[in-house]
């Protein structure tokens, strides 16, 4: 494969993807053996070859991403699929540059949210919890300031 400069590089493919992300730096051939492969490298000979795998290990799965990507889209896609395949449901659908954890005590729920990004960012809270930094009740839409925190609390069902 060549570039717009007329330079070979490799690309890699998301085996549910049909798009190429160029590697960042490194590219680690994998040998599956029982894993199935979920990338493959394109370009420079190596059509085919495994990047990133999944293998099946006693009760669990494990993944492996042997290659680094700069597109932040290349592992949104990886974890989508890991999420789509564990049936993983968020704890809230957030966009880009947003983080979300939970902590849980025996009756409650705390739910982090971190803006990472230096503008407001939205988000929506599908049910009514305690926002405990202002000490208000909200839902629905939310705006998070830019590299600000948001810590919500809401109390678990028995």
């Amino acid at each position: 494969m060549t570039n717009q400069l007329g330079n070979e590089f490799f690309a890699i493919q998301l085996v549910e993807n049909e798009k190429l992300y160029e590697p960042l730096s490194l590219i680690e051939i994998l040998e599956l053996n029982s894993a199935k492969s979920l990338a493959v490298l394109k370009g420079k000979g190596i059509d085919g070859q495994s990047v990133v795998s999944m293998n099946r290990y006693k009760k669990g799965l494990v993944y492996y991403v042997g290659t680094d990507c700069n597109d932040i889209e290349f592992y949104e896609n990886i974890v989508g699929f890991i999420r789509s395949e564990l049936k993983i449901k968020p704890l809230l659908e957030l966009p880009q540059g947003l983080e979300v954890v939970s902590r849980v005590t025996e009756n409650k729920e705390y739910v982090f949210v971190l803006n990472y990004t230096r503008i407001q960012q939205p988000f929506v809270l599908a049910e009514e919890m305690l926002e405990i930094l202002s000490n208000k009740s909200v839902s629905g839409k939310f705006h998070l300031a830019p590299l600000d925190v948001a810590i919500f609390e809401r109390n678990l069902v028995k």
